[in-house]
């Protein structure tokens, strides 16, 4: 059935401007009861009206039970045997008359378009990075899916998502191995005792088909072993000993789709592992390692993403046993994309910058509050926002001292910019200037790739951090299309001139 045409939905404000206050208030209070059950409450000026009648709200009602708005049927899936279990009642959870209720409050009160956030022109500065590209040229389209330096051997490591690729640079930007995989690798690549381990994803593209897998590579063969399998869209891993018996555990972000979780996987003595979930829902983006308390105990900070998105503390209570409290919660338009740990403000505390920008889901319009956020530590663990930069599809960031003055600056990447009005924001060095204060300025490549992914480090031993942009052309876009960047390199080299 065709969608109802957009102007139509002009009648429905009509009508709902003549109701009596009674009838708004109630849409007021309906919403906020059944729109904050999972999630924080996403108010209604957080997305213009198109964005909520046509994208958002259609695909939330049939959680609820709701299949249709007056005349206009919802579009969804229960065919699918991957579709977990509950996700769509069977039952409606309210009356008919209550969803058009809050349909028609929560569109009445949004703008009919968003505000771009203000901000300056951004200048270009190649004076502190030297832009580079690899020797290596692709005979494929850049699929760039991880991207990290490894300092310790000064090399690039990066996967390609088609075909699936492990590749290796040396800090001269010459490729040194190439190696098949059998999926998308999008873990940290981690040495151990015979060879290393790899996390592998499965599919790219949204899905509930638990095709993850945890490898073991044999040294010089690099003959894959499937060491966990049937993971749920893995994207992030860390290793460390989480429950102080002398071996590596396994702390992986099941991102998934409509199911997912946040678990550790211990390893046990006869190299066996045993699945610890911390948190099961989807979502779950980017972990870091910190110790909260100083008692030598790694806990766990973890991104949350996928609807109820929020940063939450997993503290280490021993005996592999964790004490979980959420730090900060976001709106589920949001689209939280990364977190990084450093101290920003020189006070001993450990401080979060997070950064918000994926636009590929249900509202696919320009957000002013996409960007990269600092929070900063009290010291007992609460944060409060200090500093925003408005970044549009803001994806990822790095947060190092790159000109060596004493400070924490910022480096950030867009997959989702306004390539229209801001193509510069596809990546901005924030430089820290004085106590919490940034300079904006990107590089001469800012448009030389889409940027999915990035990493710092130190590749040529030279003392100070360089940046390697990953180059993923192909992919859901708003504008252009991948076709701006055939041919383009998998990777840029922003070699600092620091020292």
């Amino acid at each position: 059935m065709k969608r109802m045409p957009f102007f139509l939905m002009g009648v429905c404000m009509l009508l709902l401007s003549a109701c009596s206050p009674d009838r708004e208030q109630q849409g007021a209070e309906l919403s906020r009861t059944y729109c904050a059950s999972c999630h924080v409450y996403p108010e209604p000026s957080l997305l213009d009206k198109r964005s909520w009648f046509d994208g958002v709200l259609p695909s939330m009602g049939p959680r609820l039970g709701m299949t249709f708005y007056r005349a206009e049927q919802y579009m969804y899936n229960t065919s699918d045997a991957l579709v977990p279990k509950g996700l769509y009642p069977k039952e409606p959870v309210m009356s008919q008359e209550e969803w058009e209720l809050i349909v028609e409050y929560m569109v009445h009160h949004a703008p009919d378009s968003l505000t771009p956030a203000p901000v300056a022109e951004i200048p270009v500065r190649d004076d502190q990075f030297e832009v580079l590209t690899p020797e290596a040229v692709n005979d494929h389209p850049a699929t760039t899916a991880w991207i990290e330096i490894n300092a310790e051997k000064h090399q690039v490591e990066l996967s390609s998502g088609t075909p699936f690729l492990y590749e290796v640079y040396d800090q001269s930007l010459r490729r040194v191995s190439k190696q098949s995989t059998t999926r998308v690798l999008t873990g940290r690549i981690h040495q151990r005792e015979g060879g290393m381990t790899a996390l592998l994803m499965g599919q790219l593209t949204p899905n509930d088909v638990r095709s993850g897998q945890l490898q073991r590579w044999k040294a010089g063969t690099g003959a894959p072993d499937v060491w966990l399998d049937s993971l749920e869209r893995p994207v992030d891993m860390q290793v460390t000993d989480l429950n102080g018996d002398g071996r590596q555990d396994y702390l992986i972000c099941n991102f998934g789709n409509f199911t997912g979780s946040l678990a550790w996987y211990e390893e046990n003595a006869d190299a066996s592992l045993k699945a610890h979930p911390l948190r099961q829902l989807p979502g779950a983006m980017m972990t870091r390692i910190v110790d909260v308390n100083q008692d030598s105990k790694p806990d766990i900070l973890a991104l949350m993403a996928q609807g109820d998105e929020g940063i939450y503390l997993f503290v280490n209570a021993g005996d592999g046993k964790f004490e979980s409290r959420p730090l900060l919660r976001f709106s589920p338009v949001y689209g939280s994309t990364s977190i990084e740990v450093a101290d920003m403000n020189g006070d001993g505390h450990l401080d979060i910058v997070y950064t918000c920008g994926d636009n590929a889901d249900y509202s696919k319009v320009l957000k002013p509050y996409h960007g990269v956020y600092v929070y900063l530590n009290d010291g007992q663990w609460n944060f409060s926002e200090k500093y925003f930069f408005p970044v549009n599809g803001c994806f990822k960031a790095q947060v190092r001292d790159f000109d060596l003055d004493g400070d924490i600056d910022i480096a950030t990447i867009a997959y989702f910019p306004d390539f229209v009005g801001r193509p510069k924001e596809s990546f901005v060095l924030l430089t820290q200037t004085a106590p919490m204060q940034f300079d904006a300025s990107t590089v001469s490549c800012y448009a030389g790739g889409h940027w999915l992914t990035m990493d710092a480090g130190d590749l040529d031993g030279d003392g100070d951090e360089d940046i390697v942009l990953g180059n993923m052309s192909l992919g859901p876009v708003n504008m252009p299309t991948g076709q701006q960047w055939r041919g383009t390199p998998s990777f840029y080299l922003l070699r600092n001139r620091a020292r």
